[in-house]
């Protein structure tokens, strides 16, 4: 099962959503590890040492510094890319199903944007 580290600008819709009908997904919020106002490369560092998936809404910078690390050499459990305009229950189900189905592996050095 995937892992997920969810950026501090995340929806707290989708967390509740996620923990209210998928308990057993494991996602971590980057406030709750102390980890707020760190860079974008410094959360896909340690998203990529703890293979965790950042999910976030940030569409401008985490694609570009993916990018930057990738050519460093420095690779990433991946990224989740959500829209601000969402419909919850479409989102939610989406990251559910990548969470529970999708082998890690397969998001590795990878940046998907929801909807699918």
């Amino acid at each position: 099962m995937l892992r997920f580290l969810a950026d501090e600008n995340l929806n707290a819709a989708i967390m509740r959503g996620l923990e209210r009908n998928y308990p057993e997904i494991d996602i971590v919020r980057v406030q709750d590890l102390g980890l707020s106002g760190a860079g974008d490369v410094e959360l896909l560092k340690w998203a990529a040492s703890e293979k965790r998936v950042l999910v976030t809404h940030d569409k401008r910078t985490i694609p570009k510094h993916l990018i930057e690390c990738w050519a460093a050499g420095v690779l990433s459990a991946g990224a989740v890319i959500i829209p601000r305009e969402f419909i919850l229950t479409v989102i939610v189900e989406q990251l559910a199903m990548i969470a529970l189905r999708v082998d890690p592996q397969e998001v590795e050095n990878q940046c998907w944007r929801l909807p699918l």
